[in-house]
């Protein structure tokens, strides 16, 4: 599958935004939390998720895929959540999954423009957040499933 450049997916979700006039604002407005400051307590949810079966790739082609989504990156926050990706035991034993088997799962299948902000934002919370194997995996795992939809 042949990876775009940052430029090329921006032009892309440029297009489909004219065809489709919903937006992230738009699905931000209807997700709102409650008082802003005050976020729920995540770690409710681990373990209640489904078994993913992804295959368990060689930390070359974490790196080799990995970095080159994190040159797409123009987001501070989400490349340095990559960089924590990249350089640490990523299983989640709660949620029995490998964050970064799923972002190479994820990069190696059909991505929309869509999905791909999507992922952006949800790296961007995860470094901003808080940076637990599990609410990363929970995160990713939301790319993941919305892609199995395609």
């Amino acid at each position: 599958m042949e990876m775009k450049d940052r430029g090329e997916i921006d032009a892309l979700h440029e297009k489909e935004k004219v065809r489709d006039k919903r937006t992230f604002s738009h699905l931000e407005r209807l997700n709102k939390q409650e008082s802003a400051g005050v976020f729920r307590d995540v770690h409710v949810y681990d373990g209640k998720g489904d078994e993913i079966d992804v295959p368990k790739y060689s930390q070359d082609v974490h790196v080799g895929c990995i970095g080159h989504l994190r040159g797409l990156l123009k987001e501070d926050s989400a490349a340095r959540m990559l960089d924590i990706i990249l350089h640490r035991n990523n299983f989640d034993p709660a949620n029995r999954v490998d964050s970064a088997d799923l972002l190479v799962w994820i990069c190696t299948h059909p991505l929309t423009t869509d999905l791909f902000y999507l992922l952006i934002e949800q790296l961007n919370d995860n470094g901003n957040l808080g940076v637990c194997r599990q609410g990363t995996s929970h995160r990713i795992r939301q790319i993941y499933y919305a892609q199995l939809d395609l």
